[in-house]
């Protein structure tokens, strides 16, 4: 994880029900996790955050990990 940005909107109480959505971006070497989470059920925006991360090896920063590239290559692919 090289960064990590979280901003609250809307604060949940007991008993609230929400769902959580993210979706899964390459940005140059970066893979980007972008997670909101909304109230239900009026959809209301609770926290929406982001992950930045990089793959390193033995120390080394990778330009690409092959694992995550093949594993999320079909939500890229949506995005397109």
């Amino acid at each position: 994880v090289a960064r990590i940005s979280i901003d609250f909107k809307t604060p949940l109480r007991s008993r609230d029900e929400f769902v959580c959505r993210l979706r899964i971006e390459k940005q140059g070497i970066k893979y980007v996790f972008f997670q909101d989470i909304y109230r239900l059920p009026d959809e209301k925006i609770v926290i929406r955050s982001q992950v930045d991360t990089v793959c390193m090896l033995n120390g080394t920063l990778m330009r690409s990990c092959p694992v995550l590239d093949k594993t999320f290559s079909k939500y890229w692919e949506d995005q397109q």
